[in-house]
């Protein structure tokens, strides 16, 4: 069998690499493993992709602020300070505490960021949901900022 003939080459690389107990030199941050696909994936071409595996489409989570620099015109947008603050309605407990975690966690205030910018020189309103923040599940706060947002 034409396997059976073949010879295994020892990697020189390899054996320096062992017979001093290193790992190979690849830099943290750089690379990223497709939870869907199992692919590496280097960092670069993830975000030249806007964030989806170019293997199978999965998408990766992306912060508001990630996604609203990705569509808009740069430095142009313009979040709404607007100074509402959340209610617990439902009491569940230490509710509170979780949004002030999520706040300082995520650097954000709420489950949307909602502003002006341009697009391709277009003036527009942005309601852009993060995730990251309960999952962008919409209480008071953010039904507030919609509203808002619409009558601008």
């Amino acid at each position: 069998m034409v396997i059976d003939k073949l010879k295994h080459r020892k990697n020189e690389f390899d054996n320096e690499e062992i017979e001093n107990n290193k790992k190979p030199d690849i830099p943290v941050g750089k690379w990223e493993k497709c939870p869907k696909c199992q692919e590496i994936l280097h960092n670069d071409r993830l975000l030249d992709n806007y964030m989806v595996c170019p293997y199978c489409q999965y998408h990766y989570r992306l912060s508001a602020k990630t996604r609203i620099s990705q569509i808009a015109d740069d430095h142009t947008f313009k979040e709404f300070k607007l100074n509402i603050d959340n209610i617990n309605p439902l009491e569940i407990p230490e509710y509170e505490q979780k949004i002030e975690d999520l706040r300082i966690i995520n650097n954000i205030d709420e489950a949307v960021l909602c502003g002006l910018a341009k697009i391709n020189g277009e003036e527009v309103v942005l309601c852009v949901m993060d995730g990251n923040f309960l999952m962008g599940s919409m209480g008071t706060v953010v039904g507030e900022k919609i509203t808002h947002s619409v009558e601008k």
